[in-house]
């Protein structure tokens, strides 16, 4: 009985410094690229499934979120607006106002992938800038 206690607790021990070896060469995970539902009505869902299903990555950019909000007013219909963020900070690039109205939802969808793939590739051409400017100097301060 006495040996079977040792060889517990000895598995024990091993399985924690595994899993302790394990835990300390574990890198960071960030995820991006991800659209984000953030809608209350059967508007703002539409918008969002019609959204996801017509989005399609850039190639070559990466380091951001898409969120789709919406806030529901009985009177107007729903405001849907999209933000793009990455981790430092967050633009709103496309606001509606929706109605019921399967084409308007269809149409809204389209004019919000256009905004954000703009304001992507606008900010993609600005990192490259900098970056540019960065390596650009002659190496004197």
């Amino acid at each position: 009985m006495r040996k079977w206690g040792l060889v517990s607790v000895l598995v024990f021990v091993l399985s924690l410094v595994f899993v302790s070896i394990a835990l300390s060469q574990q890198k960071e995970v960030e995820i991006d690229g991800l659209v984000i539902d953030q809608t209350q009505t059967r508007i703002g869902q539409e918008f969002y499934q019609n959204f996801v299903s017509f989005w399609e990555k850039p190639l070559g950019i990466g380091d951001y979120n898409i969120v789709i909000i919406e806030m529901a007013n009985p009177t107007w219909g729903s405001w849907v607006w999209i933000e793009v963020g990455g981790f430092v900070s967050k633009e709103t690039v496309y606001r509606e106002i929706l109605k019921p109205k399967p084409e308007e939802i269809e149409e809204a969808v389209n004019k919000g992938i256009e905004s954000v793939k703009e304001y992507l590739y606008r900010l993609n051409e600005h990192g490259k800038e900098e970056r540019e400017k960065d390596t650009a100097g002659s190496g004197i301060y």
